[in-house]
């Protein structure tokens, strides 16, 4: 998480804790997704329920790896 606030400041966002489905019985690797708030949805977001990536993911990888993260 500091890494990412040293790369796009202090913004909001949200956690999504992904576990095992209900009565899974095999080994499951639980893991948790960050979602950073950097846009607001306008029309064709709420009309639709598609999001638009506005930042291209080649672009966010090289800002992150550009980035020092505080120890």
């Amino acid at each position: 998480v500091a890494h990412l606030e040293s790369a796009i400041g202090d913004v909001a966002y949200n956690l999504g804790f992904h576990t095992a489905p209900h009565e899974h019985a095999g080994e499951y690797h639980w893991h948790v997704h960050l979602w950073p708030n950097l846009v607001t949805q306008a029309g064709f977001e709420r009309g639709t329920g598609v999001m638009i990536n506005v930042t291209p993911p080649e672009r966010a990888a090289d800002a992150l790896r550009a980035v020092r993260a505080p120890a």
